[in-house]
């Protein structure tokens, strides 16, 4: 979805978040009121796992979306640096809440798994290094731009590193680093 130089009814950017999850599109639709307000709804692999509204978060934040009459709104395929951790119902519940029907996938946080914390990134760019040198952190960051759940993020960065013996030796090391399963 291309960003909108217009107001349009609430009702056709919920259709536009229906469709994302729908194709299980990994990013954040952003959202400006009218009164400028301005809300994010993070996706991965089409869950939401991530809603900010005029300073509220998850369940707060989507209590207050359903009262937006128009907005512009915008979607772009990378997520969110910080998430802030708080339970968030499923898809459907989520898109009913905001009054409409929920005809979608209904994906929850839990089924994605844990995003990745800062310290994570830390220990994660801190191996890497050891692997790629300098470029570590560009590789990381571009990474992080196409996922935020750690075991997944693991074996993307170690199709980075071009000796594969080396790259399966980084997803060993990375995941010890980390505490995580290798599964």
């Amino acid at each position: 979805m291309n960003s909108s130089d217009y107001y349009r009814p609430f009702g056709a950017v919920v259709g536009e978040l229906r469709r994302l999850l729908v194709r299980a599109e990994t990013g954040t639709l952003f959202i400006v009121t009218e009164n400028n307000h301005f809300a994010s709804i993070a996706i991965h692999n089409g869950t939401i796992i991530h809603v900010t509204y005029r300073n509220k978060r998850n369940r707060d934040a989507i209590a207050l979306l359903g009262a937006i009459e128009s907005c512009k709104a915008s979607f772009q395929s990378t997520l969110p640096r910080k998430q802030y951790p708080g339970e968030l119902p499923g898809n459907e519940e989520i898109v009913a809440q905001l009054g409409f029907e929920a005809d979608i996938p209904n994906r929850a946080p839990s089924e994605v798994g844990n995003l990745i914390t800062d310290s994570e990134i830390e220990v994660l760019q801190a191996t890497l290094m050891d692997y790629l040198g300098p470029a570590a952190q560009l590789v990381l960051s571009e990474g992080l731009e196409r996922i935020a759940v750690p075991m997944p993020l693991v074996r993307l960065l170690a199709e980075e590193i071009p000796d594969t013996a080396e790259g399966a030796r980084f997803i060993v090391e990375a995941s010890t680093r980390l505490g995580i399963s290798r599964i």
